[in-house]
């Protein structure tokens, strides 16, 4: 509560004694129980106990809050989803790594005013598989392991930090997650993790790569490729004719979403040829696009080569919005 001042010989009033009951050093204890509250005025010098499990429990700090400097609201999240403090325009809230979301059953936060419609998020307790804002973790709070990383997913995805090795990726079932990892520590896996998609900055280092390989029926005619699907095309039975290429990035994204401007993408497709050689006659990207086209030597669309398995190599270079260059070759596999 605000500093009370006192005189000598002051006889102290009723309500002098009750301000400083709703001292720091005794706090009110309230507990609310709805999904939603607006902090009031008559909060100061409470902890307020919110209990639902709503995803998430959204406390609102109003515009001209009637506090006075140094009053406090202390908030205790009980439930088992998230709480979130928000701030209502024209308010300002400070904290560590600018974090107002509580992922921690029984996380403990004081809110202090400072002055009009500016205050202090004060953490009680640690802070650490809480959710933290976007380049919030520093290098030196990894080097020093103060900090460890949660991702949060539909199933059991835990992402730990171990001394030493930089960041500790561990997954039992958290399939869908797609993190970002941009610190320049290394990464060490403790189980299997999978990722939809997972974004890696600067130099990689991987001890082995095992990649899908999509199968499917002989090449005959126009054939769609799902860059999505994988990297390897293997069609181990012998084409019927001669066919196409339709490079997309799968049935609901064309590739030409799938990429960004200078950045390139790698294709195998493995063709299995019986007594007569089929062979590749043509190149579209999303159906309608036609790329440069360069083979490998100068030549033109190869011949296909009969009894064996002609692997087609294709490097799609995006340049432009629809604007892509193609870096083909053909080797025989007899």
């Amino acid at each position: 509560m605000a500093l009370q001042v006192f005189s000598a010989g002051q006889t102290l009033t009723a309500s002098q004694m009750n301000t400083l009951q709703a001292s720091t050093y005794n706090y009110a204890v309230a507990t609310v129980s709805g999904s939603s509250r607006t902090l009031a005025a008559t909060d100061a010098g409470y902890i307020l106990i919110f209990t639902s499990d709503a995803e998430p429990v959204e406390v609102t700090v109003p515009l001209n809050l009637s506090l006075a400097a140094g009053d406090s609201i202390e908030i205790i999240y009980g439930g088992t989803g998230s709480l979130q403090i928000i701030p209502a325009s024209g308010v300002t809230i400070y904290s560590e790594g600018s974090l107002l979301t509580i992922e921690n059953q029984w996380a403990r936060v004081a809110l202090i005013r400072t002055s009009l419609n500016t205050y202090i998020l004060s953490w009680m307790t640690s802070v650490n598989t809480a959710e933290i804002e976007n380049l919030s973790v520093t290098t030196e709070k990894i080097n020093n392991n103060a900090v460890t990383l949660g991702v949060k997913t539909s199933g059991d995805y835990v992402s730990s930090l171990t001394a030493g090795t930089g960041i500790t990726l561990s997954n039992n079932s958290g399939e869908g997650a797609t993190p970002t990892i941009a610190i320049g520590q290394s990464v060490a896996t403790t189980d299997t993790p999978q990722f939809a998609g997972l974004t890696v900055n600067g130099t990689t280092k991987i001890e082995e790569i095992i990649e899908t390989v999509a199968t499917g029926a002989a090449l005959n005619g126009a054939t769609t490729i799902n860059a999505l699907s994988g990297g390897i095309f293997f069609r181990n039975a012998n084409a019927t004719g001669d066919f196409t290429f339709n490079i997309i990035g799968n049935g609901t994204t064309p590739l030409n979403t799938m990429m960004s401007d200078n950045q390139s993408l790698t294709l195998v497709v493995l063709n299995q040829n019986g007594a007569t050689p089929r062979k590749l006659t043509d190149i579209k990207i999303d159906t309608t696009t036609t790329p440069t086209i360069r083979w490998f030597g100068g030549q033109s669309y190869p011949s296909g080569n009969a009894n064996s398995v002609d692997a087609y190599t294709i490097t799609i270079i995006k340049t432009a919005s629809g604007v892509f260059t193609v870096f083909a070759n053909q080797s025989q596999f007899a």
